[in-house]
């Protein structure tokens, strides 16, 4: 049996009708088996920030439409 299938059992299992499921932003995902499951919401891009940076070294990098 699948990871998938087996989380939507225990969740039929404990009464649970809704899940929310964060996945790995930079791993592939098995979404095709997850959207047999239920419904599918993507939210967007994810963005992310090299904490070694400074302040100043990011907005410099930044274009200038998306300052805003």
């Amino acid at each position: 049996m699948g990871a998938c299938q087996a989380m939507l059992d225990a969740l039929r299992r404990e009464g649970i009708c809704s899940v929310f499921v964060r996945s790995h932003t930079f791993l592939t995902q098995p979404m095709a088996a997850l959207a047999e499951l239920g419904t599918l919401v993507d939210h967007g891009e994810t963005v992310w920030l090299d904490l070694t940076k400074s302040d100043e070294e990011y907005w410099g990098e930044l274009r200038t439409n998306h300052r805003r």
